[in-house]
């Protein structure tokens, strides 16, 4: 019986190994689909901030959550500039902030 759990056990992680690298996989070529439009990202996100729409704000964080990981591909954009520019620009929003803190941006 104990065999039988290991194998099993063993079957899930080696499952749940390639499920990761097919999620990594996926998130890499997104990432290489949008590269190069962060400008027009940025502004995309601005607009849907100024909504103050709950909803648009979690489009907006998508969005930031994408941008964040442009610019660590490219070490040494100015995201973090950026981002604590918006988040005092948008400090009476606390809606947004939140859903920003809780992205760990």
């Amino acid at each position: 019986m104990g065999e039988l759990l290991r194998a099993e056990a063993a079957k899930l992680a080696k499952e749940k190994a390639r499920l990761e690298r097919e999620a990594l996989s996926n998130r890499a070529k997104y990432l290489d689909g949008i590269s190069g439009r962060e400008p027009k990202l940025w502004a995309e996100m601005g607009s849907l901030i100024d909504t103050k729409l709950p909803k648009n704000y979690d489009q907006a964080v998508k969005l930031l959550v994408d941008l964040r990981d442009l610019d660590a591909r490219t070490k040494g954009g100015d995201f973090q500039e950026r981002l604590i520019a918006l988040r005092s620009l948008h400090a009476r929003k606390p809606s947004f902030i939140d859903r920003v803190a809780k992205a760990r941006l």
